[in-house]
């Protein structure tokens, strides 16, 4: 069970248009088929609260695999796996009624202890601030996307948080 989205201090108006919204976007993610995302099976509104109900995904994010790491960092044939079944997972959000996702991070994908596949388990469709304003995913870019699946390749593969736009530096530099 997931909190999507607290209405508490919102107008009544307010709470019919977030409300009409929530439905759309989480009407959509219930639609979502994809081999590494989790099933969306219900969502409902709820003393003021949105909240949406998916599979429970048993694993560790990949934050904590890299915290964990006695390196670290992890190894390149898994980070290229791992990034693989993200450019899947992005190609089908991308593609799937010109979802955008917009807001990928390690946090947000579990590695599933039972197969070890990545499960992105955080959608980035659903921000109060879009629900409010009645702006929508589509305006995102997919540059975005693909420069934090960058990002998130870097941090596996360093440990480290790039400071700056990522440079054409070669990793087997910094980590030989």
């Amino acid at each position: 069970v997931k909190i999507m989205a607290d209405l508490q201090d919102l107008s009544a108006e307010e709470k019919i248009h977030v409300g009409q919204s929530f439905i759309k976007e989480a009407s959509l993610l219930a639609d979502l088929r994809h081999p590494n995302l989790p099933c969306v099976t219900d969502y409902f509104l709820e003393d003021d609260f949105f909240y949406i109900i998916m599979d429970y995904i048993r694993g560790k994010n990949l934050e904590v695999l890299l915290r964990e790491s006695p390196n670290k960092a992890l190894s390149e044939r898994q980070v290229i796996q791992w990034l693989i079944q993200i450019c899947r997972i992005m190609d089908y959000l991308h593609n799937y009624k010109t979802m955008l996702y917009g807001n990928l991070k390690l946090n947000k994908f579990i590695v599933r202890a039972s197969d070890k596949s990545i499960i992105l388990v955080d959608f980035g469709t659903i921000s109060m601030r879009n629900l409010i304003n009645g702006t929508s995913h589509d305006k995102q870019d997919i540059r975005n996307d693909i420069y934090l699946a960058g990002v998130i390749m870097y941090q596996l593969l360093t440990g480290k948080y790039p400071d700056e736009p990522l440079k054409n530096s070669s990793i087997r530099e910094m980590l030989p």
